[in-house]
């Protein structure tokens, strides 16, 4: 697997908001890095897994990505939009061991469903763009209306929402096929992995949210080929996609979207595909929905 490692630079301009990232790409366990030596280290939350790192800006913003290939074959960094099947994009194939400087501009007129304060992009590899993918070089990019992002603190380098009431989930369905170049059929569906995230058969990482504490959901499924077609049901608790009341929604294999919940029933659940073939396969994960009981004694209310 290649991993996507980041850090976040804020420059304020009169124009627009610039929101600066570097993001490394390496055949490595993922790590995180917050500047421009991609050297220190940062925080990644596990249960993203093979996800790269959060890219999240607002209407009218700038952002500019140094990408740095530490891997051993060329990779780059596009957002995927509507005109992905451009003949040539800048920077479409980085060589090992050197950077470019991707700069994307947020479009002003870009439109929000009703009800919806945010969307859901991801970004790729173009240099390859099927062996990229299958090799885990993706990673999402949440799009806001403006005033939604702050900085949690003077010195925070990471924009978060404002007043830090919802909580954010990101999960990509995808099955990926390490063997892409193997002519054994049998051989390739063997290293066929249904997964979330990069995990199987609910050995993710705890994945916890909180009873009454308002959660979006971003659920990716991104694919190559007809089996990347995923159902994607969620036990214990219903969402609201588009002013409908669910717990299941479909995915085609390029599918971006994003889900309102209420977590209001503790315990343990499953997220999962509903293929038969998918679910038996591994594509299933546990969440967590905790509640929490304040006595007093915390010496909170003091």
């Amino acid at each position: 697997m290649i991993f996507l490692l980041p850090c976040l630079l804020l420059i304020a301009h009169v124009e627009a908001i610039v929101r600066q990232y570097y993001i490394a790409a390496e055949e490595v366990d993922w790590e995180y890095y917050t500047d421009r030596t991609f050297t220190n280290a940062i925080p990644h939350d596990p249960y993203l897994g093979l996800l790269g790192p959060i890219i999240r800006a607002e209407v009218g913003d700038r952002i500019k990505v140094d990408f740095m290939n530490r891997a051993t074959k060329p990779y780059s960094l596009h957002p995927h939009t509507h005109l992905d099947k451009q003949p040539l994009l800048p920077g479409q194939k980085v060589a090992p061991g050197h950077g470019y400087h991707f700069v994307w501009d947020i479009p002003t007129t870009t439109k929000f469903p009703a009800n919806q304060s945010s969307l859901l992009w991801v970004y790729l590899s173009k240099a390859n763009a099927v062996a990229d993918l299958h090799a885990g070089l993706i990673g999402p990019i949440v799009i806001y209306q403006q005033g939604y992002l702050t900085k949690t603190s003077p010195n925070s380098m990471f924009p978060s929402l404002a007043g830090g009431q919802v909580q954010e989930i990101f999960a990509l369905m995808m099955t990926t096929d390490e063997n892409l170049l193997n002519e054994d059929e049998h051989f390739l569906e063997s290293n066929r992995m249904y997964h979330i995230n990069g995990f199987l058969y609910n050995n993710n990482p705890d994945l916890r949210m909180y009873y009454g504490k308002p959660t979006r959901w971003y659920v990716v499924s991104f694919g190559a080929d007809e089996e990347d077609v995923h159902t994607a049901h969620w036990h214990g608790s219903t969402l609201l996609h588009h002013g409908h009341r669910v717990d299941v929604i479909d995915l085609t294999p390029t599918s971006f979207e994003v889900l309102d919940m209420m977590p209001d029933n503790e315990g343990q659940w499953l997220f999962h595909c509903h293929v038969v073939l998918h679910f038996d396969a591994g594509m299933t994960a546990f969440y967590q929905v905790e509640k929490l009981e304040y006595t007093g004694e915390e010496g909170w209310d003091k």
